[in-house]
């Protein structure tokens, strides 16, 4: 690759540039540039996206990375004798927020010494989008939810997508979200390796290139970027078709890429107006507030619960593709078995068919600095009642996505719709797909148990932080976190001397929950990286606690199963079973995030008559011996063969 960090450098003394001359030119063009992004992007952001000091920083880098990667490519074509008659910012409407500042010629001489040293600036699309993500997407990812998509990740979504680049002409691809570019980037990439290796003639790949490629986004510099990027790697097209008598601004100005909410406008763009044949992303992830949303009309279908901008994005999506159409997203696991994307699984499974899913199964290292397990999902709309195989596939963190195991299988698989839910389960092993199918065809689902209330603990302890104690005195009731919790294990007070502060409630401040006061099962909500492969972590409480505390309050970290008279004979049964390798095991092909939802908690398989034999070997004291016994008495009962056995024992270890 040619050489970052001198481009890097360039970048930095332009920044610095820009800062110094801000005061005199910039003022002005930032004002109108503040007032129009603060109307757009006004229903989405949070954390001081709009705060007018964060912004002005915002807007200075941004000026700087316009101006470095525009000066980049007329140097560029400066060298291979390509005609630039036009500045790349006064020749686009939107480049009149930044064509404020002009180059110092020292800069200039340098920009064009660096092309000079890389004249075939092969790299320079991939640096360009390196170089925005680290000036640009840092200083706006916390607010609008945007995250960089890496180069190996981005090609692999594409590989995905299915589509072939000599139909540049025929068919439309949109990015309704495109950041800087760089999936768009991918795709035009492999539409300049078509033109360059005969299969397509250049002056066809040029029109479909301005006909056929739609990117949408609200941040002017998205926009531009996006132009630029593309423009970028068109490069050589524009090279091989000898390009002389226009500017390549005119030749390739990539006028759909534009400026737009697609959100606020949705039906614009869905049902009898669907115009894209494939639809390609990585939107946003972010929580919204429903009242604030320019158009609700259409989404409602979808929703359940606060939305999320990635959930109204992928629908957008589907609705906007033609009939045999395809869409490939980038999208955060919590899609698979979350309540609040019930609806939207259950549109999904209407509207498509599922093509293809690759697994990110690390929290980190798919997006720099982001804890959160993504994944990958490639549609096609179907119009037929055709059921083609799911390709599953499974990726630590994005590397060696070329060679990753792979395994086909039918729809009705991987997607569970016959207990009146639609979930999505996920391994990379057709062995696992048939411990599933065992275990559920001789089950029930936990929530339709009479007598079972699967409730979450509910007390946000840092909204009622004045009436924390320390201390049992006076009107106090227990509060139980998650740190008192473990496999087969209740402590309190726990161990952790951060939750002591926090360990009873005073009551005599008018608190309205009731508290509970009852026997239950407590089950952590959030799974500690620690305990590979073990996903639910529960206890009993102790009849102990309650002699000491008739009524005591649980945190919202706290998820809690209550049973009635009729049912607490499974409370030592169905606490094995939550801890027991095979519910472990199931629970991780179902749920993709480091959460356990009462939701999903109540979508478990579990048998009343299993219980019912479980409950007695919970009367052994040794809890290695007895988790044991457990095991072996499930593995039993849903007569897994030797194969099936170990491959539960390798996924969910048992506990050192």
């Amino acid at each position: 690759m040619a050489n970052i960090d001198s481009l890097s450098n360039l970048l930095t003394g332009i920044a610095y540039d820009v800062s110094a001359t801000y005061a005199q030119k910039g003022i002005d063009a930032f004002n109108q540039y503040y007032s129009n992004l603060g109307i757009i992007a006004k229903p989405y952001i949070r954390n001081g996206f709009l705060d007018e000091e964060k912004s002005k920083e915002r807007f200075m880098a941004e000026t700087a990375m316009l101006h470095l990667a525009s000066t980049l490519i007329e140097k560029w074509c400066v060298l291979h004798e390509i005609s630039v008659t036009h500045n790349f910012l006064d020749f686009h409407d939107l480049g009149s927020y930044f064509g404020w500042y002009k180059l110092p010629n020292n800069l200039t001489l340098e920009i064009a010494l660096w092309v000079q040293t890389n004249p075939d600036i092969q790299d320079a699309p991939q640096i360009i989008s390196l170089l925005a993500e680290n000036s640009l997407v840092g200083l706006r990812r916390r607010s609008l939810g945007e995250f960089y998509t890496p180069t190996q990740i981005a090609e692999h979504l594409y590989s995905l997508t299915g589509f072939n680049p000599i139909n540049i002409c025929s068919q439309k691809i949109v990015d309704p979200a495109c950041g800087s570019g760089n999936l768009l980037r991918v795709v035009v990439s492999d539409v300049v390796k078509s033109v360059l290796n005969g299969r397509i003639d250049p002056t066809t790949a040029i029109a479909g290139l301005n006909n056929n490629i739609y990117g949408y986004d609200i941040q002017p510099v998205a926009v531009l970027m996006t132009k630029l990027q593309l423009l970028l790697v068109s490069l050589p097209i524009l090279e091989k078709s000898h390009v002389n008598s226009k500017s390549i601004y005119e030749f390739l100005p990539f006028d759909n890429i534009k400026l737009i909410d697609p959100l606020s406008n949705p039906k614009d763009y869905w049902d009898i107006f669907a115009q894209f044949d494939l639809v390609i992303g990585n939107p946003p992830y972010l929580k919204v507030i429903k009242d604030k949303l320019p158009s609700k009309e259409g989404f409602e279908d979808i929703f359940f619960g606060q939305p999320n901008l990635y959930q109204m994005f992928l629908w957008w999506a589907i609705r906007a593709t033609r009939s045999n159409g395809n869409i490939t997203f980038l999208i955060p696991q919590s899609i698979r078995s979350g309540q609040y994307f019930r609806k939207l699984r259950i549109g999904i499974s209407k509207a498509c068919q599922i093509k293809a899913i690759t697994c990110f199964t690390d929290q980190e290292g798919v997006f720099d600095t982001v804890k959160q397990q993504m994944m990958i999902i490639s549609l096609h709309k179907a119009n037929d009642q055709t059921q083609p195989d799911v390709i599953i596939r499974k990726s630590s963190n994005g590397d060696n996505l070329g060679c990753l195991k792979e395994i086909r299988l039918h729809q009705n698989q991987v997607l569970l719709e016959s207990t009146g839910e639609s979930l999505w389960y996920i391994s990379d092993s057709e062995l696992d797909y048939e411990i599933l199918s065992g275990v559920y065809n001789y089950s029930k689902l936990l929530k339709n148990i009479e007598g079972i209330a699967i409730l979450n603990g509910g007390f946000v302890w840092n909204q009622n932080k004045p009436i924390l104690r320390r201390v049992s005195e006076g009107n106090t009731v227990p509060l139980i976190s998650a740190g008192s919790i473990g496999v087969h294990q209740f402590t309190f007070p726990p161990k952790d001397e951060r939750l002591q502060k926090r360990l009873f409630v005073e009551r005599e401040y008018g608190l309205s929950e009731p508290g509970y006061s009852t026997r239950s099962i407590l089950i952590k909500r959030t799974t500690p990286k620690k305990l590979q492969g073990r996903r639910i972590i529960a206890c009993e409480l102790p009849t102990t606690f309650l002699e000491i505390y008739p009524v005591y309050f649980c945190e919202n970290h706290v998820n809690l199963i209550i049973l009635t008279n009729e049912t607490e004979h499974y409370l030592a049964g169905l606490t094995a079973w939550l801890n027991s390798k095979l519910a472990n095991f199931i629970f991780g092909m179902m749920n993709g995030s480091s959460h356990l939802s009462k939701y999903e908690l109540g979508l478990l398989p579990v048998s009343e008559d299993l219980l019912d034999k479980l409950e007695t070997m919970t009367q052994i004291n040794d809890r290695q011996k007895m988790m044991s016994k457990v095991d072996e008495l499930i593995l039993a009962f849903y007569n897994l063969s030797p194969q099936q056995i170990e491959r539960v024992n390798h996924i969910v270890p048992s506990l050192a």
